[in-house]
């Protein structure tokens, strides 16, 4: 038989200490863990996992610890005639983007980190692109552009974004680079005669370059001593038209 004194001294302590497992701030039978392992008692209110914020439940075995009143809780072991209990394993339901709780006794993932990155992250791009976009052939100053992904998490899973491009500016050195056509510029052949076979003409060419960001003209000129070449022999001249153009370009009275 029990010492009744030993009765009596279990009663006080049941009284100051011993008794049901408090639920006003576990939750009851909703608690489950946040994203850091907490419990959540389904109106929002989250507490640390571990140990379980509730007054002691006295035991005199591992009988009196079997079956705790929180569905989270699962058997627990008598030591010190208390129970203690741990919480349900949801660890299996972590991720990226959840993380497993539990509510009234079964582990169900949580959204967590939501529009805050994950998998490859927020912009994983790829390499820039040659420089490009120039307003014109002596611009220096351009962009180049590179296409990225963003990968964050979307109520629970790990969504990514359609592709877009990200671009930066970059530069180029154009000075001297050609820029426009060359033209040339030639005079028109003067003949000193009918029969004159050659003129020499000036030519100016004009070729364009780039110089501080302006396409720049610069002229030169020359002389062509071959574009007005050309042969008369046999062609008539002289005042009446009944001369003939000789070899030499010589006005002749007949060329027979």
């Amino acid at each position: 038989m029990r010492d009744p004194r030993a009765t009596l001294a279990c009663a006080v302590l049941l009284v100051a200490a011993c008794g049901k497992v408090e639920r006003g701030r576990d939750g009851g039978p909703g608690d489950h863990r946040d994203d850091g392992g907490g419990r959540d008692d389904g109106g929002g209110i989250i507490s640390d996992a571990s140990p379980p914020d509730a007054t002691p439940v006295a035991c005199d075995g591992p009988e009196d610890c079997a079956n705790p009143d929180d569905p989270c809780l699962v058997a627990g072991t008598c030591e010190g005639n208390v129970c203690h209990f741990e919480e349900m394993d949801c660890g299996e339901l972590d991720g990226e983007c959840t993380v497993g709780i539990c509510r009234d006794g079964t582990c169900r993932p949580k959204s967590i980190r939501e529009d805050m990155g994950c998998g490859t992250g927020v912009m994983a791009c790829g390499g820039f692109g040659s420089c490009g976009g120039f307003g014109d052939p002596c611009d220096e100053s351009g962009t180049e552009t590179r296409s990225c992904t963003d990968s964050t998490c979307q109520s629970g899973e790990c969504v990514t974004s359609a592709p877009y491009d990200d671009s930066r500016g970059c530069t180029r050195t154009t000075t001297g680079d050609m820029c426009a056509d060359q033209t040339l510029d030639c005079q028109n052949c003067v003949y000193t005669s009918v029969c004159d076979n050659s003129d020499s003409i000036t030519c100016v060419q004009t070729d364009y370059s780039c110089a501080s960001e302006v396409c720049t003209p610069s002229e030169s000129s020359f002389t062509d001593n071959d574009s007005c070449d050309r042969d008369t022999e046999g062609s008539a001249c002289g005042p009446q038209g009944d001369g003939c153009c000789s070899p030499t370009g010589a006005c002749v009275p007949s060329c027979v």
